[in-house]
């Protein structure tokens, strides 16, 4: 099976190089997004995925948050700085346990946060 014209440049925008490896490796979400936005929003996929990316505590290396990557992807720009907007909330929406040094993301107060931002941005 030949790749379309389309698959093939969304598949070569969508490479990059995992840390500590020699080899490129293909996102499949962007590749899946770009084939349905297309090819020029390959720009836009990386910077959501840039901005979804935060540092664990105790850790070193930044982990991307895919429930944020995924509501940028689902709302294909019409939010600008959507992945700010998404990681406000979530930081906003982390609560102590009883009794307890941690912390958990309570996702009814998530839900809430971005249904708002969503109502503000479209009316």
């Amino acid at each position: 099976m030949t790749p379309t014209t389309a698959s093939y440049t969304c598949s070569s925008c969508c490479k990059y190089r995992p840390k500590f490896q020699t080899s490129y490796v293909t996102d499949r979400t962007c590749v899946k997004y770009c084939s349905t936005a297309g090819k020029g929003k390959c720009g836009s996929y990386w910077s959501w995925n840039s901005g979804c990316r935060y540092r664990p505590k105790f850790g070193t290396d930044y982990v991307l948050d895919r429930s944020c990557l995924d509501f940028c992807v689902k709302l294909d720009g019409a939010i600008k700085g959507c992945n700010g907007v998404y990681m406000y909330a979530k930081n906003s929406c982390m609560k102590r346990a009883s009794f307890s040094t941690s912390y958990y993301l309570d996702k009814d107060c998530l839900g809430y946060k971005l249904q708002e931002a969503l109502d503000r941005a479209f009316g």
